[in-house]
């Protein structure tokens, strides 16, 4: 019987303790958390828990089980450096490449940006300190900026930020067609099913309302294009997608969503996250009024 013990720090204050064991243990999934909980393999102060329960500074957590249960070791320096736009003591913004996925899934288990963000940082697996994450996504096939806590305050915070609109992101867009508006708001309800999401009417059953601020950039005549800005005041999986595709302007090299015939140009979508502004209001001193921009985008070179 193999047996973890932590103290809790005070970063872990009133921290979720299923997240806390998904630090200590990167492998686990959520369902084999629960169990390891519900059999009372997971104590804490040398008492069964819930899975509710939250941690205390203090707190004793005791982790008992076979040999899976040893904390993993990744070995974070086998992969590629972090582009770093910016950093401080409490965040980070990094410029996201293609062909790479933001959390641990079936396409990066492991090159993926949140281990990149660890092997920036040194981050310690074995350490009693609170793991640094980036707060939102991109897509696999979308480039752009990336917002990332460096300690458990400043996600709350920054967390808290993204629901209040403190934070407007902005993204550039090459789409198919002569758009034929300059500004646009797309209000529509999505719903995801399988890998892929649809806009259905209101009051489908499990959708969500999706709102999108759409400017003309430019058309590219020649090349039956035009270039967008678009504001997320919703961040729903797919949205800027799947609401460019229900106008008819389909992103250029977008297989999901729309048909790409020059492939070459374009292997995947001509999307990228592009700006980022922080408001006055956010709580983070050092992100007051910072204002982040991409100005070497791939698909703009090609036209």
């Amino acid at each position: 019987m193999v047996k973890i013990k932590k103290k809790v720090s005070s970063d872990f204050n009133n921290y979720c303790l299923i997240k806390y064991l998904k630090l200590l243990q990167p492998s686990w999934t959520k369902v084999f958390a629960y169990k390891m909980i519900r059999t009372k393999n997971v104590k804490i102060n040398s008492k069964s828990t819930t899975i509710n329960y939250r941690l205390q500074e203090g707190d004793l957590v005791e982790i008992f089980g076979s040999e899976k249960v040893k904390i993993k070791d990744l070995n974070l320096s086998k992969l590629k450096t972090l582009k770093v736009i910016y950093e401080d003591e409490n965040a980070l913004i990094a410029n996201k490449e293609v062909k790479i996925s933001v959390q641990s899934d079936e396409k990066s288990a492991f090159n993926n940006m949140n281990n990149r963000l660890l092997q920036h940082l040194n981050w310690d697996a074995g350490s009693n300190k609170w793991k640094p994450v980036f707060i939102h996504r991109l897509d696999y096939n979308t480039t752009g900026l990336l917002i990332a806590a460096k300690n458990y305050q400043s996600w709350q915070n920054l967390n808290k930020a993204q629901k209040e609109q403190q934070i407007i992101k902005k993204y550039k867009a090459l789409v198919n067609g002569i758009v034929s508006f300059k500004e646009r708001i797309i209000k529509l309800w999505l719903l995801k099913r399988d890998k892929k999401v649809e806009v259905v009417a209101p009051n489908t059953k499990g959708a969500k309302e999706a709102i999108t601020k759409v400017k003309l950039i430019k058309h590219y005549f020649a090349h039956n294009s035009s270039l967008l800005e678009l504001e997320l005041v919703t961040g729903k999986t797919h949205q800027i997608r799947a609401h460019l595709a229900s106008l008819n302007y389909p992103i250029r090299g977008d297989q999901k969503y729309g048909v790409e015939k020059n492939k070459k140009d374009f292997p995947y979508p001509a999307l990228c996250a592009y700006k980022l502004k922080f408001l006055e209001s956010i709580e983070i001193e050092t992100l007051k009024n910072k204002e982040f921009e991409i100005r070497d985008i791939w698909f703009e070179k090609l036209l």
